[in-house]
């Protein structure tokens, strides 16, 4: 699963109101839910960015492309730029510094340099409040910068659009301190980081964050104080992550999905109560869900999947599930604790949990698709029957399959 920026022009998040008296905690939720997952617009992104002709190239008069020394000392004591700044294929440019610079009106491109190794733009504190619609990505890019190993951007407070961090092979770290504001999506791909920290004054983003492909990446801890991502957490690729903190962010849009990182043993997002899509915990080493302990409603689907140390798993808060919830070959589970669960929106899938010897669903009332309980061999029979009959045939959408659990009742 890659996936990346491309323009979202619906990626910011629109303001909704909702009349809440008289409405159900769990109806109440599902809008927000729905809302929040109108605000971007989902997943349908590619990991490419336009080639070097396409980045490189200025689109206006106003762009400034920096090639050379002596490209460099002609803009020396700008204070703005209406354009973009490019900086691509320098010969000779080893620190590109332009201490007076506070805007760039356009984007920020910084791609395919062997040469620069250092970033220093001290007075920068806006990027992309104009950016042009000629141009096919949008914000600030550093990509395929094999001797950058410094980046600094202390005042940088907005950045509309996206932040692209990916394949700069010497980079081990960003430090972003004064930006509050992202419109966009935080990309980090293929890159050299061991922990990401450095993003303590961001509150919110337009659309989402995606880390994927990074090799060392051992931990996710540097957003204490973000509170809104108006699009996807993604999390592919990470072999090394192991530990991934978000301890303020209520809202997440979209989709979180965590997916071929097998050490991620800590997901702390203890204060989000809805997603407006997906949930794909698959192949990680959490023992438990403990971090998801809010969570009320999944606009979308639920995929726990190859768990193999999720001894508990427990949302204890969830109650609505839109699509499909499928808890499969979670090998060390012993209990499946969902007991507040009203209504799942498609199939109910409980399969291949051989350690499970409990599943409480006890407020289950309505499944829109199929109901399969299957292959749980500790789990008795009789209360995957139990679930059946209490909810009814009639409030099952689908077929029904209960075999190859345990006979047995004691």
């Amino acid at each position: 699963m890659s996936k990346a920026l491309n323009r979202q022009a619906s990626a910011r998040s629109s303001t909704r109101n909702f009349v809440v008296a008289g409405m159900s905690p769990v109806l109440w939720l599902l809008a927000l839910a729905a809302a929040l997952g109108a605000g971007g617009c989902g997943s349908d992104e590619t990991a490419s960015l336009p080639g070097t002709a396409t980045l490189c190239t200025a689109t206006s008069t106003t762009d400034v492309v920096v090639r050379t020394t002596s490209d460099l000392a002609a803009i020396a004591t700008e204070t703005q730029i209406q354009g973009d700044l490019i900086v691509c294929q320098s010969t000779d440019i080893e620190t590109l510094d332009l201490p007076h610079l506070t805007a760039v009106d356009g984007n920020v491109i910084i791609y395919s340099d062997s040469v620069l190794t250092r970033v220093d733009l001290p007075a920068l504190q806006t990027i992309g409040a104009t950016p042009h619609a000629s141009r096919s990505w949008y914000g600030l890019l550093f990509d395929h910068n094999s001797a950058l190993t410094t980046i600094n951007l202390p005042a940088l407070k907005t950045l509309d659009e996206h932040l692209w961090v990916s394949a700069n092979d010497a980079l081990v770290t960003l430090d972003l301190p004064a930006l509050t504001r992202l419109s966009g999506t935080f990309t980090l791909k293929e890159s050299a980081f061991t922990t990401l920290t450095g993003f303590a004054a961001l509150r919110s983003t337009g659309s989402g964050l995606t880390f994927i492909e990074n090799a060392a990446l051992a931990s996710v801890t540097g957003f204490d104080n973000l509170v809104a991502i108006s699009n996807d957490v993604i999390l592919d690729k990470n072999p090394l992550l192991s530990s991934i903190r978000l301890p303020e962010v209520r809202t997440i849009g979209r989709s979180l999905l965590v997916t071929a990182s097998p050490q991620v043993a800590t997901l702390e997002l203890p204060r989000v109560a809805a997603l407006g899509a997906d949930l794909e915990l698959n192949g990680t080493a959490l023992t438990a869900l403990d971090g998801l302990a809010a969570l009320g409603v999944v606009g979308g689907q639920i995929q726990l999947v190859d768990n193999g140390t999720l001894f508990t798993l427990a949302l204890p808060a969830l109650e609505t599930v839109g699509s499909n919830l499928v808890v499969d070959h979670n090998t060390a589970t012993t209990g499946i604790a969902l007991p507040r669960v009203s209504y799942v929106g498609g199939d109910l899938v409980v399969t291949r949990n051989t350690a499970a010897a409990n599943l409480d669903l006890a407020a289950l009332a309505g499944v829109g698709g199929g109901l399969r309980i299957v292959d749980n061999t500790l789990l008795p029979t009789c209360q995957a029957e139990a679930i059946r009959d209490r909810v009814g045939t009639a409030e099952i959408g689908g077929p029904i399959s209960i075999s190859g659990n345990n006979a047995s009742c004691n």
